[in-house]
């Protein structure tokens, strides 16, 4: 993605160090319509058939940037909430893994499956927002998105679309009530 901006970029520069030559052009062949011969007519066709090209070669790479920006701009903030939620779903791991034996393991359960619900909307967005980004049709590289999704959805235990279903605690929960 950052190669395909700076490529843009690059192009731009380019495209627009050629605009002095082409207004220069462009003068020159008005002053030679101007004289009314033959020739000119032909070089006034020529000429504008060119500055349409160019106009819309400018037009097209602008476009061009916009989107790459979009994607750019979607895919680092798909990327810092990800991460975010990662990090937040192993907190959430390793309390039930560490700290659901002790006396209060009830309480502590019901707090992780409070705060698994206060998450479940972000979860959604996230996964919104990938679904979004790669099936944009002029994304071709979503590898990574799509990896990244996987990862997210294939937590350690469960995914958090199946409501943190945590199997050996519920077992240990059956088991008398106790933890």
């Amino acid at each position: 993605m950052d190669e395909q901006i700076r490529e843009v970029k690059l192009l731009q520069a380019d495209i627009e160090s050629h605009r002095v030559s082409i207004e220069n052009m462009a003068r020159s062949a008005d002053k030679l319509l101007s004289s009314g011969s033959r020739v000119s007519k032909r070089v006034e066709g020529k000429l504008q058939d060119v500055l349409a090209r160019y106009e819309k070669l400018v037009s097209k790479l602008v476009e061009r940037s916009v989107l790459l920006n979009e994607v750019s701009t979607a895919l680092s903030s798909f990327e810092y909430s990800s991460t975010h939620f990662e990090q937040w779903f192993l907190e959430m791991f390793e309390i039930i893994e560490t700290k659901l034996g002790g006396e209060n393991g009830g309480a502590m359960l019901d707090e992780v499956m409070r705060k698994k619900q206060t998450k479940k909307p972000d979860f959604d967005e996230l996964i919104t927002s990938a679904k979004t980004l790669v099936s944009r049709k002029d994304v071709t590289d979503t590898t990574s998105a799509k990896d990244r999704i996987k990862v997210i959805r294939n937590h350690p235990t469960s995914t958090m679309e199946t409501n943190f279903c945590f199997p050996s605690f519920s077992s240990l929960l059956s088991n008398n009530g106790k933890i």
